[in-house]
């Protein structure tokens, strides 16, 4: 129902451009855009863009912490997914048969982000 839903404002100080809810770990991921004017001597300034994933706490929305993303990175899309991850076993190491029963496996959340570089001259990203 509509009646059962809670908005809440958080400010973030930047643009959010993706954001996805992580149950296990009980906290939201927020694909950001920090944007800015950086000075460049006294002839005018140079456009400055940071693109970073918060992490916000899912009832307090406190920063949980922050991941910058490299010059020209950006976001395009974040999943939060559970897997079944073959567990480490010493028959494994020794390479022989590996047990692929369902003890030897375990259930893990992970966060999936889909980056690229939008570099400036370039009209699609060709790298991410």
């Amino acid at each position: 129902d509509i009646q059962k839903l809670h908005v809440t404002t958080c400010r973030l100080g930047m643009a959010p451009r993706r954001i996805v809810h992580c149950p296990e770990g009980q906290m939201f991921a927020v694909g950001c855009i920090e944007s800015g004017i950086k000075q460049v001597g006294m002839g005018g300034g140079e456009m400055n863009m940071g693109n970073c994933i918060r992490f916000l706490d899912d009832a307090t929305f406190e920063d949980i912490q922050r991941i910058d993303l490299e010059p020209c990175e950006m976001v395009l899309s974040m999943v939060s997914a559970t897997m079944l991850v073959q567990k480490p076993s010493a028959t494994a190491t020794t390479g022989d048969n590996m047990d692929t029963s369902e003890s030897a496996s375990e259930y893990k959340s992970f966060l999936i982000v889909g980056t690229a570089y939008a570099l400036h001259d370039e009209d699609e990203p060709t790298k991410g």
